[in-house]
């Protein structure tokens, strides 16, 4: 009977949220479920921002949900700068820009390794390198690309979300959607954690609309998860408890 049940748990959860298990742990991958969720309820961005676009795989994928939109992938690693121009040469609509965002324009002592890689010391980043990278604030960015419309953004930036948002003063004032993987525990010293994130978009007039990539540890003990924040309330129509 047990193993009758499990069964039927784990037919009911690749059914509807598509788990898979990395490194003994818990991932909900279901993020292009939301975009595809936002675009039936009638989102229609006219620039996304993939900040933290790695090798470029996000926006490959969420281009297929918004193919007329223009896209801007940002990354710091040189090592991600082949994959970013392949993603470039297949898609008019996408161009990229390597180096940092952050709080304010400069160079910025990152800690390199690999998928962990951030401004932010960690267990990782001791077992890395260091590395000073070109940093700009996204608005001078966006401005100086013409970059206009940013109705949608991800930020993947290993804890420095804050400092991103804060440069994007006028990108935020722009934007509906934003797609922001948050931590619940300290793993990137000095970084915010999800309450405070939670609590400057709420500040910014967002709300959360919807969760996912949920990553647990073995003790069941919450790591991450990918938030999205929606400003427009449009959204969230209609605002009742059940259809």
């Amino acid at each position: 009977m047990r193993q009758m049940v499990k069964k039927l748990l784990n037919a009911f959860f690749m059914k509807t949220l598509s788990y898979r298990v990395v490194h003994s742990q818990l991932v909900v991958d279901s993020d292009m479920e939301v975009w595809k969720s936002l675009k039936e309820r009638g989102f229609r961005p006219r620039t996304i921002i993939d900040v933290g676009a790695a090798v470029g795989s996000w926006t490959s994928q969420v281009i297929e949900i918004f193919p007329e939109s223009k896209y801007l992938m940002v990354d710091p690693l040189k090592e991600n700068e082949q994959a970013l121009k392949a993603v470039v040469q297949r898609h008019a609509n996408v161009q990229y820009w390597l180096g940092a965002v952050g709080s304010q324009a400069g160079e910025l002592t990152f800690h390199v390794h690999g998928d962990q890689s951030s401004m932010f010391d960690s267990d990782w980043g001791r077992k890395g390198t260091l590395r000073r990278v070109p940093m700009r604030t996204l608005d001078d960015l966006v401005s100086e690309i013409h970059c206009e419309g940013v109705d949608g953004m991800k930020l993947d930036v290993q804890g420095a979300e804050i400092e991103v948002l804060k440069g994007a003063t006028e990108a935020l004032r722009q934007c509906r959607v934003a797609q922001v993987e948050v931590s619940f525990r300290k793993v990137y010293e000095q970084a915010p954690l999800a309450h405070e994130i939670i609590a400057f978009f709420s500040s910014q007039n967002f709300r959360i609309f919807d969760i996912a990539s949920l990553y647990k540890r073995k003790d069941r003990a919450l790591l991450q998860a990918d938030l999205f924040f929606v400003r427009d309330d449009r959204l969230f129509e209609p605002e009742k408890w059940a259809l």
